[in-house]
C-alpha cells in the first residue's frame, strides 16, 4: 500500500477530494513538512476547495497532537503524584524503623529510596516536643550508635542538618559525652566548628562541660578553641566557669588564646578573672601566669 506522504501529494496533484477527505482518518501517519508542500501547491495553483480540504487536515493533525500532549502530561502528573506517594510512604516508615531502632529495616528502606535526611518529631526526656529534628540528630540524642551506622551509610546523608535550634547531630552527641557517635560523625567530615542560633559550639559545650577526652577528639579535628558565641564567649572562657584546668590546657595546646576577653557589662574580662567569680582561684592564677607567658 502507498504510504500516506505519497498518497497525500498524489492526490492534491490530481485533484483527487475523495481520497483526500478519506487522509482525515490518517493525520498522524502525514508528515508535517509535506503537508506544507502540499499546501504550498493549492495555493499556488489558487484551488480553495484543496486548501480548505488542506486545512482540515491540518487543524485535525494539531487537535491530535494536543490531544497527545494533554495525555502525555496527565500520564506524567500521574507518575509524579505516585512516585511523590510512593517516597511519603518511605519516609514514613523509615522515621518509624529509626525510632524503634531497627537497623535492619532502616537499612533497607533507605535502599528502596528512602530519604536519610527526612525529619521527626519526639518527646524527649523532659518532656518537651521537638519537632523537625533530622533523624541523624535524633538518633544521636536517643544515642542508638547502630541507627547512627546505618543513617551514615546512606548515599546524600548531610551530616551536619541543624534542628530548629541549629544544633547539628554532633553537637547532641556531644552534650551527651557520646565519644563513639562523635568520632563516627567526625569521620565522616561533620563540622566541628559548626555552631548553633546561640553561636555556641561542639567545642564550647564540651569545655563547659568538662569532657577532656571529647575536648581533644574535636580538637584533633581541627576544632577552633577560639570561636566565640553570640554572647561573646569563648571555650577557655566556659572551661575557666567550671574550673576546668586539663580542658584549658588542651585548647591552649591548640592554639586557644587565654588572653581572649569578654564583654562583661562595661568591662573586658579575661578567663582568668571568670575563674575566680566562680570560686577557682588558683585556676585563675594560673591562667594569669599563661597570660603573661604570651
Amino acid at each position: 500500500p502507498m504510504d500516506k506522504d505519497t498518497l497525500l501529494m498524489r492526490s492534491v496533484e490530481g485533484r483527487n477530494i475523495t481520497t483526500l477527505t478519506g487522509l482525515l482518518q490518517f493525520v498522524d501517519e502525514i508528515d508535517c513538512d509535506i503537508l506544507s508542500l502540499a499546501q504550498q501547491m493549492a495555493s499556488e495553483n489558487q484551488d480553495e476547495i484543496l486548501m480548505k480540504l488542506l486545512k482540515k487536515i491540518q487543524d485535525k493533525k494539531k487537535e491530535l497532537g494536543q490531544k497527545r500532549q494533554t495525555e502525555m502530561e496527565l500520564e506524567h502528573q500521574r507518575e509524579s503524584e505516585n512516585e511523590l506517594k510512593r517516597k511519603t510512604e518511605l519516609d514514613a516508615m523509615l522515621v518509624n524503623a529509626v525510632v524503634a531502632e531497627d537497623v535492619v529495616e532502616v537499612t533497607r528502606i533507605i535502599q528502596l529510596g528512602g530519604n536519610s535526611n527526612v525529619t521527626c518529631t519526639y518527646v524527649g526526656t523532659d518532656g518537651a516536643t521537638y519537632k523537625d529534628n533530622p533523624l541523624l540528630l535524633y538518633a544521636a540524642v536517643v544515642e542508638s550508635r547502630d541507627v547512627v551506622v546505618a543513617l551514615l551509610q546512606s548515599p546524600g546523608i548531610k551530616v551536619d542538618a541543624p534542628d530548629p535550634e541549629g544544633s547539628t547531630a554532633l553537637y547532641e552527641a556531644a552534650g551527651y559525652n557520646n565519644h563513639g557517635i562523635v568520632a563516627l560523625l567526625l569521620e565522616h567530615n561533620a563540622n566541628p566548628n559548626t555552631a548553633n542560633n546561640a553561636g555556641h559550639t561542639p567545642l564550647m559545650l564540651v569545655a563547659e562541660k568538662g569532657y577532656l577526652n571529647l575536648c581533644r577528639l574535636l580538637l584533633d579535628h581541627n576544632a577552633d578553641p577560639n570561636i566565640t558565641d553570640n554572647e561573646g564567649s569563648h571555650s577557655i572562657w566556659l572551661a575557666a566557669q567550671g574550673g576546668h584546668r586539663p580542658i584549658i590546657e588542651a585548647l591552649i595546646e591548640h592554639g586557644g588564646d587565654p588572653q581572649q576577653v569578654v564583654k562583661c557589662g562595661r568591662q573586658l574580662r579575661t578567663a582568668s578573672w571568670n575563674a575566680r567569680e566562680e570560686d577557682f582561684d588558683d585556676l585563675g592564677d594560673w591562667l594569669d601566669q599563661q597570660v603573661q607567658k604570651k
